[in-house]
């Protein structure tokens, strides 16, 4: 074994990796939570440790670990936290910490156990086994506890003990995985992770005879993810301020480790476009710090130690039109703005949340959004959660709609502007079949807030606004269109008044025990109880004017100057006129969209796809390959309903799928591209139907 310790030259110390590998627990620009000394304590003690957000975790015993464990209710999440093998990489940190050998032996012992696991189950029914998010982190943990070997001469005696050839070719068998086409994720915050774990082993194992291989595609994958994921203007991709910030630390990271050692991603506009970002995530961060929960975003604060982060808040108004987001803030009555509508090219981490808005006050996310909860799609709470019904916005009927990959341009912002009187932005939502949504925010200094819904429809509905309150507000309603927030023991209060039309409201009082109204998730697992408000009218054409006085200090008239136009005045408590809105009202032309079709890519395949609803419960899609060689390719479908698969269609090359008589539930349209020549493989889910 000696000889096996000197063969191997390892070009990276732990130092290198420390803010690469489980970067959530070690690395100190983003620690959450305890302190990882405490996590490793927690591991010798005989507890599993799966991720920081988990924290009841299960005992084990070091012989007999159940790598398949179910365990949470957030099974997934749990498991993927305990293929990835983290606990190796908080072990490892805690013997460079204490210097006490006990923690290596416990790392190498549990990374033994897995390979046992491995070499039992050939064909694991277990899909967290090979995931490229868990393949990824493993390679990087694995690659952390080699990287003590030399840090001193007493843990270079503990390694003449550990077989390092066999882990070196359980990375080379990772890093297989991960070169593979089929297993990349593009446009992804996985494929991100992929290529890093990819670059990271090349600079570790220089001497491999694949190292250049890996690290060529890694630097090449990485830098298309780049300008992929990360707008010009600083939007992240991925519809989650979370996952912008974190997909940041791990693209700093990795290109400073790239120069550290003679090399860089192919990027000319590296910090342009990463400073650009950090602004984005400053603009849409609250006066206390922490960002709204769109989009999967638990409680997350940010960390002003940042260079990039350490900015003054903002102080007027700024839209990213391509992305959906636009921001309204008042520095001087410590007031905060953000509404989400539109997306791009797909869904990841998107809630059906277009036209939802958040709202910062007097020290309170008064109106906010859902959060995270899990990523268990099964779990009615995460229906709930990702669902309008858990948002700010207008829904029809009771019903959800489709944010999905063939839906993007169905919903955005499409006008603003900043007149130094108000700021004011228009945003649209078309995804209810035969309905168009209209939302126009005004916002006049000192901190009022109006709000005109405006919906349009072929058909009489149900239309409901709806408003998420923080769990710390107590509501009181003055009369059938008032009410009254206030929260800090009645110290701080906020009204919100419907202007034009009689209203019914029911205030929603969130139970743990039903997926319903009133329900937030501000930690991963968590739900806490409380309030939502909900307007309803029954019409087909109507609108919403709604009136939020965070001052309790206006009032405001309405008049119609004429059958398209309203006029708004908003008057101090002495009767004097702050400011005239003239809101004009214009008939839309309404698209049923019983024919669809999208042009979209799935991976680097760019394709369009035909969609037709027959009636109600009745779809037909048609793929079509933007590719003059389209009979090299065969295609399959897999139909998920409630979160779990229920169909799986066999290889053709027919490229339609016909859905007849869907029964309730919410039915999810994967697709999936195989090229006969290369054995290539696209998929996405595609489309996603609420069927009542």
């Amino acid at each position: 074994m000696e000889e096996n310790v000197k063969f191997y030259t390892y070009g990276l110390d732990p130092e290198d990796i420390i803010g690469i590998t489980s970067s959530v627990y070690l690395n100190p620009k983003i620690k959450k939570g305890r302190d990882p000394i405490s996590y490793a304590n927690s591991i010798m003690d005989g507890f599993l440790f799966s991720n920081p957000l988990l924290e009841d975790n299960p005992q084990y015993e070091i012989g007999n670990i159940n790598w398949d464990i179910q365990y949470s209710s957030s099974p997934s999440s749990y498991n993927l936290g305990l293929q990835a093998l983290d606990m190796v990489s908080i072990l490892s940190y805690g013997y460079l910490e204490t210097r006490q050998l006990k923690y290596l032996e416990r790392a190498y012992a549990i990374l033994l156990n897995w390979i046992s696991y491995l070499e039992e189950n050939q064909k694991p029914n277990n899909k967290y086994v090979w995931y490229d998010h868990s393949v990824a982190s493993r390679l990087l943990n694995i690659v952390y506890f080699l990287s003590i070997r030399n840090t001193n001469k007493r843990v270079s005696e503990f390694f003449l003990l550990v077989d390092e050839e066999k882990l070196i070719r359980l990375l080379e068998i990772h890093a297989e995985y991960l070169m593979n086409h089929n297993n990349y994720a593009y446009k992804s915050n996985h494929g991100i992770m992929s290529d890093r774990a990819l670059i990271t082993l090349a600079l570790f194992i220089p001497d491999n005879m694949h190292s250049n291989e890996w690290l060529n595609r890694g630097i090449e994958r990485m830098t298309i993810q780049y300008y992929q994921l990360l707008l010009s203007n600083g939007v992240y991709l991925e519809n989650s301020p979370t996952y912008s910030l974190v997909v940041l630390n791990w693209l700093e990271e990795i290109e400073c480790l790239l120069r550290k050692y003679g090399h860089s991603l192919n990027i000319l506009d590296f910090y342009s476009r990463i400073n650009n970002a950090y602004q984005f995530l400053v603009n849409a961060t609250m006066p206390n710090r922490f960002l709204p929960m769109w989009g999967d975003t638990p409680n997350s604060k940010i960390n002003n130690d940042s260079i990039y982060l350490n900015r003054p808040p903002l102080d007027g108004m700024s839209v990213y039109q391509d992305g959906g987001y636009a921001f309204i803030g008042d520095r001087e009555n410590n007031l905060w703005m953000g509404l989400k509508s539109g997306y791009i090219e797909g869904n990841a981490h998107k809630h059906d949340d277009d036209l939802s808005f958040v709202l910062y006050v007097k020290g309170l996310d008064v109106f906010l959004d859902s959060g995270l909860y899990n990523y268990e799609p099964s779990d009615p709470f995460r229906q709930y959660i990702i669902s309008a019904k858990a948002h700010n916005l207008i829904i029809v009927d009771d019903q959800s709609f489709s944010p999905s990959l063939i839906n993007d341009k169905r919903a955005g912002i499409i006008d603003w502007q900043d007149n130094r009187i108000f700021y004011y932005v228009k945003a649209f939502n078309t995804l209810y079949p035969g309905v168009s949504i209209e939302r126009r925010i005004y916002y006049i200094k000192p901190g009022i807030i109006l709000l005109f819904d405006e919906i349009q429809s072929l058909e009489e509905h149900t239309y409901s606004q709806l408003f998420q309150l923080n769990e710390h507000i107590t509501v009181n309603q003055i009369d059938q269109n008032s009410i009254e927030l206030t929260w800090e023991d009645n110290h701080q209060k906020i009204s919100v008044r419907q202007l034009a039309k009689d209203l019914v409201l029911n205030i929603h009082k969130g139970n743990k025990k039903f997926p319903r109204y009133g329900l937030i998730s501000r930690d991963l697992t968590k739900l806490i109880e409380t309030q939502t408000l909900e307007y309803s009218i029954y019409e087909r054409n109507t609108f919403f004017l709604t009136l939020i006085d965070t001052t309790n200090q206006f009032t405001a008239c309405v008049s119609k100057i004429s059958e398209e136009i309203l006029n708004i005045e908003i008057n101090n408590s002495k009767g004097i006129g702050l400011v005239s809105i003239p809101i004009e009202i214009k008939t839309r032309s309404i698209d049923s969209y019983t024919d669809y079709s999208a042009d979209v890519e799935i991976g680097n395949l760019l394709l369009r796809i035909d969609k037709k609803q027959i009636n109600e419960n009745s779809f037909s899609y048609i793929l079509n390959v933007s590719s003059q060689e389209t009979d090299q390719y065969l295609y399959t479908w897999y139909i998920h309903k409630n979160g779990a698969i229920i169909e799986k269609r066999n290889w053709s090359v027919d490229n339609t799928l016909q859905l007849s008589n869907l029964e309730a539930g919410i039915f999810e349209i994967q697709s999936y591209i195989r090229n006969k020549q290369t054995d290539n493989r696209f998929t996405r889910i595609i489309d996603k139907l609420y069927i009542a």
